[in-house]
């Protein structure tokens, strides 16, 4: 027992010692994936002294591999084992799930809090308590930009498994036969598996062939999980998956709508996600045949309609759809345009050749030709009548309502809703998106988007706020800032684009006292200053800029956001005329960094460009080099003094 404690205390000073200013960013990530353990950690120090830090990086690739290497390996195994072994229960089948995974991925939170719901290892009420116990005991950690690491709420968006824990679970899954994972190791399929969880990885070959060997060496009549990564084929998926809870389809390439036909056959399917899949138009009407489906993921294809039989589907909670996956922030502009941009993608490649599916170029084209010609608002999907039945739902978004009134009439009833988009919002939808918000008395999150040069002008007055609102995104103009928006006193998140403020309505938000992070994004202020006054946002911890066209100058005054910690800028297109300049940042005593994205400074940028293109970028550089090195006088004179990070 003394002897443990000596190693730990050792372990300890390691750790300690590695986190000085000049410490290598590589070393900090070293630190991180040896979970904790001090015993780890004094053996990747020994390995790392007889290194220079250069090296640092090929070590962290290949630590697995450098650790076998040790005499004490069992010593280092046994640690690594007895965290999984230390584990409470209930824990124990969520971290031996992570090995469906790939290593090195960074994965959505929700993503994988809704598959422990569907497998039965978690709930709604735990889930995502179980998965902060598993970052606290350095299994996982955050992944991402700072942002995620110091949200409003301490919020995790996507996470990363520690190389060594991840080893560790696979190693258990294998030996208990619980996951299967397909990947270059033919070995594999050498017998016949009756394993519950099946991962396809991208690097596993997909030739024909391959169909016999899936079939004849996997029980697929005992499978619980399916998870695809990378290019999709029409054999993986089986009527005889009769017992499947969970059909992971994220991002698949080469996905497309007869690939879902007989996907009613899945009757206990929990969870269903196709999203990022942009081979998919339509979803099939068999999708009724899902009694038990509870989870729906559709965000980032191609559908525009959901199919009349999802009124059946009554245990339904979580419904995400809209053709741009990550694009709420998106310009209008590129959201019209998307559609257009990727059939220049097909073209430019032998893809469509290849697969003999010119079928998908059809749809593709009237979808782009309606976008163009009528304005079609592409972020939500039309939702068919009748879908006020689905009393379960917690999560609904995003709608198109633009056709009318009645979609807010079925919203309405959806009383359970806790997160709520809308889009295509109307001034003559007033009463009823009214009637609908206030009927949604649960709702925490709700987002409401219209397009055009009204947009949301006089859509909004009158609105009673739920009591419980925490995150509030507005798209649109919205003419004069609506009083109760200052009434929301729980409100943490705000985010705001197009909705053409002036100075006077930003100072009303400023006085906003549980506000911990607002997002300005492309035409959310109208003015060339933007100024922030003396004891405004008393709670900010995290502001986001995101190419505020127009204007030229931000100002933070003495004693104003108080505990910000993050500075987040994005310059549109690396142009200097979305890059505004900034006067007071010494003010702001609790900033941790500031995150630059899309600044052209020249740097690592030239590699393949002409002598005309660098001729054209050569003054705008030395304009952005300027406003770089204001930034860091700035920084230098803050007493924090926090960082700068450059993204681009």
């Amino acid at each position: 027992m003394a002897e443990e404690r000596e190693v730990e205390d050792e372990g300890n000073r390691f750790k300690g010692g590695l986190h000085g200013d000049n410490l290598p960013e590589q070393a900090e990530r070293i630190v991180k994936e040896c979970a904790g353990l001090p015993l780890v950690i004094i053996n990747v120090a020994r390995s790392l002294q007889e290194k220079r830090t250069e090296k640092w990086r090929d070590f962290f690739g290949h630590m697995s591999a450098e650790l076998e290497s040790y005499p004490n390996l069992e010593d280092v195994n046994r640690m690594l084992m007895r965290s999984y072994t230390s584990l409470p229960p209930e824990l124990k089948p969520c971290f031996v799930y992570l090995s469906v995974f790939p290593r090195d991925s960074k994965i959505r939170r929700r993503r994988l809090e809704k598959r422990w719901i569907a497998e039965g290892y978690s709930s709604e009420e735990v889930a995502n308590k179980q998965f902060q116990d598993l970052i606290s005991r350095n299994m996982m950690q955050s992944s991402g930009t700072t942002m995620s690491k110091i949200s409003n709420r301490g919020e995790t968006y996507y996470f990363e498994i520690q190389k060594l824990m991840h080893s560790v679970s696979r190693e258990i899954s294998a030996e208990e036969n619980h996951v299967l994972v397909l990947d270059e190791d033919e070995h594999s399929l050498q017998s016949k598996c009756k394993t519950r969880h099946l991962t396809v990885m991208s690097t596993w070959s997909r030739e024909e062939r391959k169909s016999n060997v899936l079939e004849t060496a996997v029980d697929l009549s005992r499978l619980r999980s399916f998870t695809v990564f990378g290019e999709f084929k029409s054999f993986f998926i089986s009527r005889k998956m009769r017992l499947l809870r969970v059909l992971d389809l994220e991002e698949a390439n080469g996905l497309r709508d007869r690939d879902l036909l007989s996907i009613g056959k899945l009757y206990h399917l929990r969870y269903l996600s196709l999203r990022g899949s942009e081979g998919i138009f339509h979803l099939p009407d068999s999708l009724g045949y899902l009694p038990n489906l509870e989870t729906l993921d559709i965000r980032g294809t191609v559908v525009m309609k959901l199919p009349s039989s999802i009124v059946k589907l009554q245990k339904l909670k979580y419904l995400r759809a809209g053709i741009i996956a990550y694009g709420e922030g998106a310009s209008y502009e590129i959201v019209h345009y998307y559609v257009l941009v990727y059939l220049m993608k097909c073209f430019s490649t032998e893809t469509v050749y290849e697969e003999k599916d010119l079928k998908m170029v059809v749809p593709l084209i009237c979808l782009a030709v309606t976008v163009w010609l009528r304005g079609l608002d592409v972020s939500g999907v039309k939702a068919p009548r009748g879908i006020g039945k689905l009393k379960a739902l917690h999560t609904l978004g995003v709608v198109n309502v633009a056709r009318g009134k009645n979609m807010l009439k079925e919203i309405k009833k959806l009383t359970q809703l806790r997160k709520l988009g809308i889009t295509g919002i109307k001034k003559d939808h007033r009463e009823e998106l009214r009637s609908a918000i206030c009927s949604c008395s649960h709702l925490q999150t709700l987002s409401l988007r219209a397009q055009g040069k009204n947009g949301l002008v006089g859509c909004l007055n009158g609105i009673s706020p739920p009591e419980d609102l925490q995150s509030l995104k507005l798209y649109g103009n919205i003419g004069e800032l609506p009083k109760w928006i200052g009434k929301v006193q729980r409100l943490t998140k705000l985010t705001l684009r197009s909705t053409l403020l002036e100075q006077a309505a930003v100072q009303d938000l400023g006085e906003l006292p549980n506000l911990t992070s607002l997002r300005l994004s492309r035409y959310s202020f109208k003015g060339e200053e933007l100024h922030f006054q003396s004891k405004m946002f008393p709670s900010l911890v995290v502001l986001e800029m995101d190419g505020l066209s127009g204007t030229k100058a931000v100002k933070f005054e003495e004693e104003t956001m108080a505990r910000l910690k993050l500075l987040k800028v994005k310059c549109w297109w690396r142009t200097a005329n979305y890059c505004c300049s900034f006067t007071g940042i010494l003010y702001l005593q609790n900033l941790m960094e500031v995150l630059l994205n899309g600044l052209d400074c020249g740097e690592d940028l030239d590699v393949g460009r002409s002598k005309e293109w660098l001729a054209n970028r050569r003054e705008l550089r030395e304009k952005n080099q300027e406003l770089k090195a204001n930034l860091l006088d700035q920084l230098e004179g803050n007493r924090n003094r926090p960082s700068l990070k450059m993204e681009y």
